[in-house]
């Protein structure tokens, strides 16, 4: 087992068979390099079939971690297997709430208001093709979300 490898094991919640074949996807859908942009990692990533709003998201949410490594662009494997590691069977729910909720909070400000969630649901809705829901339609979708939440949410979901 390679240190990176070993390394990971303990950082996320895969195994070390997990890592070594997600390290092989990594190198293949990316071409063998060390770190992918952000147009490499959405245009190659397997979420653009469902969201380009979503891939986009989750790198920005993944990238302060290569950051603190010194990769000065993109996201290094490291990043993304930990991005991975977060949606997969063995992660802690609160975990998954978070990226969740960070996925819509697009202005990182720990909040997510009636304005980011309306841009983040017409932008989701588009890229699944569903380009005729009206303005209408979408200020329902949010109501309806803000409401489930109560009074707390008034100015914004926490």
């Amino acid at each position: 087992m390679t240190d990176e490898i070993q390394k990971l094991t303990k950082a996320t919640h895969l195994t070390e068979n997990e890592l070594k074949a997600l390290k092989l996807r990594f190198n293949t859908r990316f071409n063998g390099t060390k770190t992918v942009s952000k147009e490499e990692f959405v245009g190659g990533s397997c979420l653009k079939k469902s969201s380009l709003f979503v891939a986009e998201r989750l790198f920005e949410i993944f990238r302060p971690q290569a950051i603190e490594r010194g990769v000065t662009e993109g996201i290094d494997f490291e990043a993304y297997a930990h991005m991975v590691s977060t949606f997969g069977p063995n992660a802690p729910l609160e975990e998954k709430m978070f990226v969740s909720f960070k996925l819509f909070d697009i202005d990182d400000v720990n909040v997510i208001t009636k304005e980011s969630l309306t841009k983040s649901v017409r932008r989701v809705l588009s890229d699944v093709g569903y380009t005729v829901v009206n303005d209408q339609s979408i200020k329902e979708i949010v109501e309806r979300t803000f409401s489930e939440f109560g009074t707390d949410a008034i100015d914004g979901i926490t």
